[in-house]
């Protein structure tokens, strides 16, 4: 018979193999460290795109908006996590295009994000300085 810790340990333990830092981050996940909540936090402000996909980056986000305010409600986790997300955007024109539209989830600006990729921007006008110019 498992005791109470080890009830998190048979979802993680399928019939696939399971790796160590799968392991470790499931354990994590379900039983949190109240210590290592400002270094999630933190993270959290330093990610960047980085060549990672918009989708990793929307999963990435989300994972550490979780692990950070693990104890707030889900509406402060919403919107931090979308700021948070709006912020890692590498494209300027993309992010203020997802940031004018005010999005209220991480996964409805990832949807802006994804449609803002799919749009040329003319390549006369730049974000600069919060504002848009024209280099004619």
């Amino acid at each position: 018979m498992l005791w109470w810790p080890s009830y998190a340990l048979p979802p993680l333990i399928g019939a696939h193999e399971t790796r160590l830092p799968q392991l470790n981050e499931g354990l994590e996940d379900r039983f949190g460290d109240a210590r290592f909540l400002q270094l999630h936090f933190a993270e959290l402000k330093r990610v960047r795109q980085q060549g990672m996909t918009l989708e990793d980056l929307k999963n990435r986000v989300e994972r550490l908006t979780h692990k950070a305010l693990t104890d707030s409600p889900n509406v402060t986790k919403d919107l931090i996590g979308t700021e948070a997300f709006v912020d890692t955007l590498e494209n300027p024109n993309g992010q203020r295009f997802v940031g004018v539209a005010r999005p209220m989830t991480v996964r409805a600006a990832l949807g802006l994000a994804l449609e803002a990729s799919a749009v040329k921007f003319p390549a006369a006008q730049q974000v600069e300085a919060g504002t848009l110019s024209s280099n004619s």
